[in-house]
């Protein structure tokens, strides 16, 4: 399968890394993490929950609940969800 760069793609509203709740906005740069797939794996949540926090989701009906789901699921699978 042929990788697409977001960022470059043709029909683009604007570059990836500006995209509200993108990882770049949540993780500092030049920074290492002593558990890099606990940091971005955080970060997925963190930019997901800002993402819907955007979109006028309920942060109690809605965001607290599905954060709990994922995070039931890592801790069920012991495994990342990717």
């Amino acid at each position: 399968m042929e990788q697409v760069d977001i960022e470059r793609a043709e029909g683009a509203a604007r570059p990836a890394s500006d995209v509200h709740g993108s990882v770049h906005l949540v993780l500092a740069d030049n920074v290492v993490h002593l558990d890099p797939e606990l940091t971005v794996f955080a970060a997925i949540l963190e930019g997901w929950r800002r993402k819907q926090s955007a979109a006028f989701s309920s942060p109690t009906s809605t965001i607290r609940p599905r954060l709990r789901m994922i995070r039931r699921m890592e801790e069920f699978t012991g495994q990342y969800p990717w």
